[in-house]
């Protein structure tokens, strides 16, 4: 559920009603995503599978909610091997960064006294990997919204230049449900690549890039099975 104060804490204004974990379902019959929000006693970022619970006579009881961390999303970046340079990131259509496998957090803070936070526009970020494949994409496709599955047969990685050396980059779209429309993005120079364009080619690169974003999308799938049906 919403990461409830502790017993101690001070809990005057805490109203689980208007909390977006709650809102994502309190009018719908079937479990949703909510939008990634602030947990109201800890200053991190998540979002939660909720399912809304009726009773036997068909009225609205309340809400069960799971939350996840962007941090523990993060955690998973961190153990790709993605060449010796290279990093993944997951972002909103909206542009707004989710994770990263880099050290940046996906908000910037506005208040450092009250920590109140913001959230990070990948054409923002200070990691070129982001903000440079961002633009990449922006560059490609007109519009985030306009990045989808590539149709079998047509995946190639998007080249583009950081800081005068070529990388490869390749991204793929996570989808599941109202809330959750993610974009997975790989990226690497390709200098990591040269001993095994030397070996076998530059589809090495193909295959290799598209095996990575693949993995991701097995590697969060867990998300899908989150909002199954109790």
């Amino acid at each position: 559920m919403d990461s409830l104060p502790k017993p101690d804490s001070i809990t005057v204004g805490y109203d689980a009603t208007v909390r977006p974990w709650y809102q994502a379902v309190s009018y719908q019959t079937q479990p949703a995503w909510s939008d990634i929000y602030l947990y109201f006693a800890e200053n991190v970022l998540g979002i939660s599978a909720s399912h809304p619970i009726y009773g036997v006579d068909g009225t609205f009881q309340g809400v069960l909610a799971t939350d996840i961390q962007l941090d523990q999303l993060k955690d998973f970046l961190d153990t790709l091997a993605i060449g010796q340079n290279g990093g993944a990131f997951i972002i909103e259509r909206a542009g707004t960064m989710v994770a990263s496998s880099t050290p940046e957090p996906p908000f910037k803070l506005t208040d450092t006294e009250t920590y109140t936070q913001e959230r990070l526009l990948a054409l923002d970020s200070e990691e070129a990997l982001i903000s440079r494949g961002a633009k990449a994409l922006v560059d490609q496709f007109g519009s985030l919204d306009q990045v989808a599955v590539p149709e079998a047969g047509s995946i190639q990685p998007f080249e583009l230049m950081i800081d005068n050396e070529r990388y490869f980059m390749q991204v793929l779209p996570f989808n599941h449900g109202q809330h959750l429309d993610w974009l997975i993005v790989v990226i690497a120079p390709e200098s990591d690549f040269i001993g095994e364009i030397r070996a076998a080619g530059q589809h090495i690169i193909v295959t290799g890039m598209v095996a990575l974003a693949i993995a991701l999308i097995f590697g969060i799938g867990f998300l899908r099975w989150v909002t199954l049906p109790l």
